[in-house]
């Protein structure tokens, strides 16, 4: 994504990936993740107002603090441990 970024500065072009976490839409609530985060959900409102502030400054932005503060901490992570720990969270059934 930052490569994408790089080249198109200056294009007239923008790239952004936006890392919203956890938010509150029909599909969180059709695939039953009422309580399945420690995070709050976030509205889709909240996401969108993120992603046009950032938008032409930063090839990427986490929306809200909470999200923020836990990807930092999971980067700090050995991967193994985040792979077990997210095979947890996301196991079907």
């Amino acid at each position: 994504m930052e490569s994408l970024y790089g080249e198109l500065a200056g294009t007239g072009v923008d790239v952004l990936a936006v890392l919203p976490g956890d938010t509150s839409t029909e599909f969180r609530e059709t695939a039953d993740l009422a309580n399945a985060f420690p995070i709050p959900a976030r509205s889709a409102d909240d996401v969108v107002a993120t992603t046009f502030k950032a938008l032409g400054k930063s090839p990427s932005v986490i929306d809200g603090t909470a999200n923020k503060v836990s990807a930092f901490f999971m980067g700090l992570m050995p991967k193994k441990m985040l792979l077990k720990m997210n095979a947890r969270l996301w196991k079907a059934g």
